[in-house]
This record gives C-alpha cells, sequence and structure tokens, in this order.
C-alpha cells in the first residue's frame, strides 16, 4: 500500500511501500489463529453434540471456523489502519 510522503505531499499517493512492522515478510495475525482454531473446536463440538462422525466434525469445523476467521481478518484490519 502506498502513502503520503513528506510534509507538503498530504493527500498525494507514491509508490513508496510503507514499513513493515516486525521481521520477515509473512505476518500472520494471532486474532485470525485464534478465531481459526476457537471456530474448528466449537463446529466440531456441535456436530459431536448432534452425533455426528468424523466427518461431520471436519465439516462443521470447518463452516465455523471460515467465517470466525475472516471477521477477524477484518477486525485484524480495522485495527491496523486505525492505529496509523
Amino acid at each position: 500500500m502506498a502513502r503520503a510522503v513528506g510534509a507538503g505531499a498530504k493527500g498525494r499517493i507514491t509508490l513508496r511501500p510503507r514499513k513493515k512492522k516486525g521481521v520477515g515478510a509473512v505476518y500472520i495475525p494471532v486474532l485470525v489463529l485464534l478465531a481459526l482454531v476457537v471456530g474448528a473446536a466449537l463446529g466440531a463440538w456441535r456436530a459431536k453434540r448432534r452425533g455426528g462422525k468424523g466427518l461431520d466434525m471436519a465439516q462443521y469445523g470447518a463452516a465455523h471456523a471460515i467465517p470466525l476467521m475472516l471477521l477477524a481478518l477484518f477486525v485484524t484490519i480495522y485495527f491496523d489502519r486505525a492505529g496509523q
């Protein structure tokens, strides 16, 4: 993502990328991973409670993990943008 650079460049977009936080190019927020694990566990628990077998638990786990992970991703993006 490009950002404005310099005192008189308010509102202008340049090709200079933002500085990355931390080490390395890959950054996976902990909130997203936590949502993945909680969603999978919640889905598997609900499938087991309804008498489902292993594949049912896997499907329910995936069906719960994906939306929670996306929600956590959007929340993380919002917090990252709001902190600038």
